[in-house]
């Protein structure tokens, strides 16, 4: 019969190679998908274990069993990089919760490698960095993560400001709310900051980021400006808030308050309703200017920006100190000739608090003249050199611009052509 065998192969040679190969590459499938399963198996034991002593708080267990489970999900054959994600966010879970900081840095690293484009691993990373005090790696972490937000996520960020006014809001009077918040919200301008919103939407985790990454000028501004945006932003909403409890009637008299109109008289009712919108959002403004305060205050070394007085400028209006904020707006132009914003804030200062439309007039050409694609400071500019009779030409080439720039202001001159009768146009003053 060996012999037969011998005989056989002798014969197909071919056959007998092929039958030989197939065998081996079946006994070889056979291991290789007996491996699989056993891994599989594995990972889930060990996966599962992790959860447990994770759940029953024997956080050194858990992170053992998910360290072996995490080198079981990376094996070549077996492991999925769904599984390597999985253990590695679990382990930087427990390792945060244990208070094992670097383990945590290593396991969001890695959650970083495998889905880089999800955000919450890279907020996770940056507040990780900044409790073992590591502020130069976590400003770094900090600077890839900010590069992810896209424009488009930038433009959402702001409708959804757009549709925080607009909602329950009467019609005639949402171009105005609007242009009163972009105004404040200028002197707090800032695409890093929109960027680190979108980020981490969580109000203490931006903060707390903010803070542990202070260390000079610039960061002690982008601190002062969060806490900025966050009272203007919340002020916003309180008042929303108060005038909406009073009505429809009340809300229509209220919004040339919030919007800042600088109104030749004030009825007594509607002072009334002034000081009783102010108490509410006082209790929201003392702590986030005050903390805004403090952190310019805060700074070491004597400040070289003009964006640093200009936030200087903003505190000290807000805090009923204009003669400060004069000083501070002063300071910032003297730094930045070309600050436009500066030049535009210490006009809005010259009318609202000294009276001082002459001076007004010669800030905001000054606004136009470093940033002629400023559009509120030609607004406000025709307004005023039409209140002191100023030539009808230039007030023209102001209204012109500022429609030319911004085509919403087509329908405030409009309205404002309705009102040249009564010479009322500081109604339509933007604050």
């Amino acid at each position: 019969m060996i012999d037969q065998l011998f005989e056989y192969i002798k014969s197909n040679p071919q056959e007998v190679m092929f039958q030989a190969v197939l065998s081996v590459a079946v006994v070889i499938l056979v291991a290789v998908a007996a491996t699989i399963r056993i891994n599989q198996y594995r990972y889930r034991k060990h996966q599962g274990f992790g959860r447990k002593y994770f759940e029953s708080e024997a956080f050194d267990k858990s992170i053992e069993e998910l360290k072996i489970a995490r080198k079981l999900a990376e094996k070549p054959i077996s492991g999925k990089k769904r599984d390597r994600e999985r253990t590695s966010s679990l382990l930087a879970e427990v390792a945060i919760v244990a208070s094992r900081w670097d383990e945590a840095i290593q396991a969001l690293t890695e959650c970083i490698t495998i889905a880089p484009e999800k955000m919450e691993y890279h907020v996770s990373l940056v507040e990780n960095y900044l409790r073992v005090e590591k502020s130069d790696l976590a400003r770094e972490a900090l600077d890839k993560a900010l590069q992810l937000i896209t424009p488009a996520k930038l433009d959402e960020l702001a409708k959804e400001r757009v549709y925080a006014i607009t909602r329950n809001r009467e019609d005639e009077g949402i171009g105005q709310e609007l242009a009163r918040l972009e105004g404040s919200m200028a002197v707090c301008r800032s695409e890093r900051l929109d960027r680190l919103e979108i980020l981490n939407p969580d109000f203490e985790g931006r903060r707390f980021i903010l803070e542990g990454l202070l260390q000079g000028e610039e960061d002690a501004i982008n601190l002062a400006k969060f806490y900025i945006r966050g009272y203007i932003l919340e002020k916003n909403r309180l008042e929303k808030g108060g005038a909406e409890e009073k009505g429809e009637e009340v809300e229509t008299q209220n919004a040339g308050q919030e919007e800042g109109i600088l109104a030749e008289e004030q009825t007594p009712k509607r002072m009334e309703i002034q000081e009783a919108q102010e108490e509410p959002a006082q209790v929201y403004r003392e702590p986030h200017l005050m903390k805004a305060r403090e952190t310019l205050d805060g700074l070491e070394t004597e400040p070289e920006s003009s964006a640093f007085y200009t936030l200087s400028a903003f505190l000290s209006a807000e805090e009923g100190n204009p003669k400060a904020a004069e000083e501070s707006y002063k300071k910032a132009v003297a730094l930045d000739p070309q600050h436009s914003e500066a030049y535009y804030r210490l006009a809005l200062l010259c009318v609202d608090k000294f009276d001082d439309p002459e001076r007004a007039i010669g800030n905001l050409r000054n606004a136009v003249e470093s940033n002629p694609a400023f559009a509120a400071a030609h607004h406000n500019l025709a307004l005023l050199l039409m209140g002191s009779g100023e030539d009808t030409w230039e007030v023209k080439h102001h209204l012109g611009e500022a429609m030319k720039i911004d085509s919403r202001f087509s329908e405030v001159y409009y309205n404002l052509g309705l009102l040249l009768a009564r010479k009322d146009f500081k109604a339509f003053f933007l604050g």
